[in-house]
């Protein structure tokens, strides 16, 4: 399986020579950028409740750029723990070489086609991308840790399900403009089977063959036309009881695809025109996806869904007024799988205005997700894929600036409901949440000293279980040694109820210190501490410290 890896490499070698790298001229400079910074801390939790955390985290992060005319070498390097890693724990690393038209990259790889083939996935493995002229080049290989199986976020070494990979092997050829372009591409996905994590694995092992393209045509300066597809031939279980048979034998995959009772093939697409003029905006578009698409080099796609839409942006006022929005129709059940069929109206509305030199506000609204992709969000300190339903928010800022002390007002307001989508979980869960928020604060520049104040309240619901936070905080930052040394303190109550019964307190209190050691480097201590007390549970102190190095070069 080492043919890929060498042809992209051989590629990549044959496309640098081509350059003709003796017209580099020795009198550019080489530059070099970049920083380090390590990480480390300690987790305790007292009167009787279990660790939530593993008792100590680490971490050791790198990133630098060697850069020469139009010679650039990337490097990027992260060392870390399990705590709080969602995915692989592994160390990760990127050496990404770019001169002129050519780009390669080794190690953790992302890279993405479109939204239905190849999007929001870390590969470890390498790719390559050439765009000589209109020619438009990709080619990938490597390993996706399944998405099914991951360690937990909480406790150090605790596992869900057993880890695995499936390997993927992926082309892209294309001709054109970032403006007006044809790409194609064809993407092959399977389980390891050789990865002694999969052994032990509850989890079916998986064949996926992706094709897909993506269009773009400007008709005119102002006017153009894309589209996005893709088609995805999966096997869901390659040991399903049943007539089981190989597709497309080759030294390279083995087989194209193996097919059986579970297999299936499902596609998904949109068309989309769009006219830009300045400060004005017109678009249309239709997305299509079926049922159960869901290929395996893409994180999440919410299917089964037909979407209308049109939209609009425009800048009025001299920019002190900025719109932006879509209204259409949603079918969902396009295939009549369900019972019940429903047609929607969707919307979605971003404002940001200046009412004043010293006014603002920003309001949005929406009741889909305009690219019908999940998110990795955090919820009870767990990550999970989700996808916003509905979201209406308003912020108003007020600002009183002046060289001696300054006054900022931020009043937010809002609703948000979302749906998990993780595969880890029986059914999909509901969660609705109402807040408002009052932030204040004042800069006195003088004396190197700022206070924060605020109130709070969030009402969180759960499939009918509702939960209230509410309460004040509390805060302030100073400069101390000319400004080499800066301490902040945050205090945070909340009183904590569960329907119409007060279920108890917590205090959280944050206190750090960053000094400046040099003129690119910084020494950070955080301590994080939160009390709670409750009649219904166990009472318990948690605390957090986490001590910080940054160097930059």
């Amino acid at each position: 399986m080492r043919t890929p890896l060498l042809l992209i490499l051989l590629i990549f070698g044959v496309s640098l020579h081509a350059q003709d790298l003796e017209q580099i001229k020795l009198s550019s400079p080489l530059k070099f950028s970049g920083s380090f910074s390590a990480n480390a801390g300690l987790s305790s939790i007292s009167n009787g409740l279990e660790d939530r955390t593993s008792p100590y985290f680490y971490s050791l992060n790198t990133r630098f750029s060697l850069s020469w005319n139009e010679l650039r070498m990337p490097f990027y390097l992260s060392l870390r723990d399990h705590s709080f890693n969602y995915g692989a724990t592994t160390p990760r690393f990127r050496f990404n070489p770019r001169y002129k038209w050519a780009e390669l990259q080794v190690g953790d790889v992302f890279m993405s086609f479109n939204q239905y083939t190849l999007s929001q996935r870390n590969m470890r493995g390498a790719a390559i991308k050439l765009t000589p002229g209109k020619l438009r080049f990709q080619a990938l290989y490597g390993k996706m840790q399944e998405l099914n199986a991951f360690r937990d976020t909480l406790l150090l070494g605790v596992t869900d399900l057993e880890v695995f990979s499936n390997k993927v092997l992926g082309l892209g050829i294309g001709f054109g403009t970032n403006s007006s372009h044809l790409d194609m591409y064809i993407l092959k996905s399977w389980t390891d089977i050789d990865s002694s994590d999969f052994t032990n694995s509850i989890l079916p092992r998986q064949d996926n063959v992706i094709v897909g393209s993506t269009g773009k045509i400007r008709l005119s300066r102002a006017l153009r036309v894309q589209y996005n597809v893709g088609l995805s031939a999966l096997t869901f279980d390659r040991d399903a009881i049943g007539n089981s048979r190989a597709v497309g034998e080759n030294g390279l995959t083995g087989s194209v695809l193996e097919v059986n009772n579970s297999s299936g093939a499902n596609y998904a697409g949109d068309v989309s025109i769009n006219y830009s003029q300045g400060k004005f905006g017109l678009n249309g578009k239709i997305t299509y996806i079926q049922p159960f698409y869901q290929p395996l080099t893409v994180a999440y796609i919410n299917s089964d869904v037909l979407n209308y839409t049109v939209g609009s942006y425009v800048n009025l006022l001299s920019n002190k007024l900025y719109i932006n929005g879509n209204i259409g129709i949603q079918q969902n059940n396009v295939s009549g799988v369900d019972a019940i069929t429903t047609d929607r109206f969707i919307f979605n509305l971003m404002t940001n205005a200046r009412l004043h030199k010293n006014l603002t506000a920003n309001l949005a609204v929406n009741n889909f997700s305009q690219d019908l992709q999940a998110r990795l969000v955090n919820i009870e300190d767990l990550y999970t894929y989700a996808v916003t339903n509905r979201l209406r928010t308003l912020t108003l800022t007020h600002t009183l600036p002046s060289d001696v002390r300054s006054f900022t007002n931020r009043l937010s307001a809002g609703t948000s409901s979302l749906t998990t989508n993780s595969d880890n979980e029986d059914v999909a869960t509901g969660y609705d949440m109402v807040f408002v928020r009052w932030d204040g604060s004042m800069k006195m520049e003088p004396i190197g000293l700022a206070v924060n104040t605020g109130i709070n309240m969030q009402r969180y619901d759960r499939d009918g279980l509702l939960n209230s936070n509410y309460g004040f905080s509390l805060g302030a930052t100073k400069d101390l040694l000319n400004e080499k040394l800066v301490l902040t303190l945050n205090n945070t109550f909340n009183y904590l109820d569960q329907g119409d019964f007060r279920e108890g307190t917590s205090l959280i209190t944050t206190l750090s210190a960053n000094y400046k050691v040099a003129e690119k480097s910084n020494l950070l201590l955080t301590v994080f501490r939160v009390g709670r007390q409750s009649a219904v549970k166990s009472d318990f102190t948690e605390t957090r410290s986490r001590l910080s190095y940054q160097q930059r070069f």
